[in-house]
């Protein structure tokens, strides 16, 4: 599990929330290389996208923080956020599979 994690580290909501843009690429990089379905530019453009999706939805920044990556699924959802966040709607729907093969 810790190998998924690891690959799948920029999910992680401090990654999501905090990661300053010119550090996020590191926590992308073992992600791209495992699996080509994902663009690597496609989701960092889209992590500050869904930061502001978040920030104009009125979540607290310290509520998002504790979220687990099955609620940020929820939240792409609940917001109908497909379009916007592409990469990182499938980089989630991958990585929450990945958890219950």
């Amino acid at each position: 599990m810790e190998c998924i994690s690891n690959r799948f580290a920029v999910l992680e909501p401090s990654n999501l929330i905090e990661t300053s843009e010119t550090e996020l690429p590191k926590f992308l990089q073992s992600l791209v290389e495992n699996y080509n379905e994902f663009s690597a530019d496609g989701i960092l453009a889209e992590i500050p996208r869904l930061r502001r999706f978040l920030k104009a939805a009125k979540v607290p920044k310290e509520e998002s923080l504790g979220w687990t990556s099955l609620r940020f699924l929820e939240f792409v959802v609940e917001y109908e956020l497909f379009d916007p966040v592409p990469n990182l709607t499938l980089a989630l729907r991958f990585f929450l599979t990945c958890c219950i093969i």
